[in-house]
């Protein structure tokens, strides 16, 4: 059923997109296509082959295909673009990870490990930000040449849905960095002695405090990114920078006040006027609440296993 259903509509589209790139001029490309159509036609009848519906579909197709063949080579085309630069993004994956896995093969130790995820992490951030925009910029060229004047066009043809995206990339990054920075600190404290109450005590009490402070300390970069030109952050100074807007995160994390005339205070207005900003910002409070939870879910493992668990042992 596979094969009577996937060759004749592979065929004959493959045949349509060698026409469109390999003939010189449309009315060469109407009288081949009609040719080929004509021996497909005999072919059937011969074949006895339309008395299935698909076969009608697909003369219907190629007899059709004069009026869509400009559309036809800018999908083909679009499309091999876009699965070429999917392609490239994995390349970045798997490069990433064949990276920090031959580096870990030598060493494991924690510093080691944080800085080859941070290099993952920038690695799989390029890959993700390139393909992105180009593969938005070929799909909105594709978009505009179909439907030059639509307000769909008009819409792409803005930045702001490339902007989302890749700041939707950047979140879901940041997200699984943090994931990964709390996994890797959380095992390499663990391995310093599992035995004792104080040492567990320890061990949650860093756990707690990284998910409170991570998401917020990772967002602070984003926001100052998004929020400033270069030149405001020089002015600035990079810590200082970075630190007043890890206070404005962590202030609008946990609701804090924030006083008029202040650094925070700038981006918050800074947000009110800039859909990007407000991109971040959701994902910010989201992602934060999330790991709220989790920490949240953890002291209470945590005082469930020393408090109840050994008294009923007991």
């Amino acid at each position: 059923m596979v094969k009577y259903i996937i060759n004749p509509l592979f065929i004959a589209y493959t045949y349509l997109s060698l026409i469109t790139l390999t003939a010189k001029n449309r009315n060469e490309m109407i009288f081949v296509i009609y040719l080929f159509t004509l021996n497909f036609v005999i072919r059937n009848f011969a074949l006895d082959l339309y008395k299935r519906k698909l076969y009608i579909a697909i003369t219907l197709f190629l007899v059709g295909s004069p009026l869509y063949l400009k559309w036809l080579l800018l999908a083909n085309t679009t499309l091999f673009l876009c699965l070429s630069l999917v392609l490239f993004f994995i390349f970045f994956i798997r490069l990433g990870n064949a990276l920090e896995n031959k580096i870990l093969l030598k060493s494991k130790q924690m510093f080691v490990q944080l800085y080859l995820l941070l290099g993952k992490i920038i690695l799989w951030g390029i890959g993700a930000v390139i393909s992105e925009y180009l593969i938005i910029f070929v799909i909105t060229q594709l978009i505009s040449s179909i439907v030059p004047k639509g307000d769909l066009t008009e819409v792409i043809k803005r930045g702001d849905v490339i902007n989302l995206f890749i700041i939707i990339t950047i979140s879901l990054l940041a997200t699984y960095f943090i994931f990964r920075f709390l996994s890797i600190v959380h095992k390499s404290i663990q391995n310093i002695d599992k035995e004792t109450h104080r040492i567990q005590a320890i061990i949650m009490g860093a756990t707690i405090f990284i998910l409170v402070i991570l998401p917020d300390f990772v967002f602070s970069f984003i926001y100052l990114a998004f929020a400033f030109t270069t030149e405001q952050q020089s002015e600035l100074g990079q810590f200082m920078g970075v630190v007043r807007t890890f206070y404005f995160t962590f202030s609008l994390h946990y609701s804090l006040p924030i006083s008029d005339e202040t650094f925070s205070s700038v981006i918050l207005e800074k947000i009110v006027n800039n859909h990007e900003l407000k991109y971040i910002q959701f994902g910010h409070i989201i992602i934060s609440k999330i790991f709220d939870l989790i920490a949240i879910a953890i002291v209470a493992d945590y005082i469930k296993n020393r408090f109840f668990v050994e008294k009923v042992k007991v």
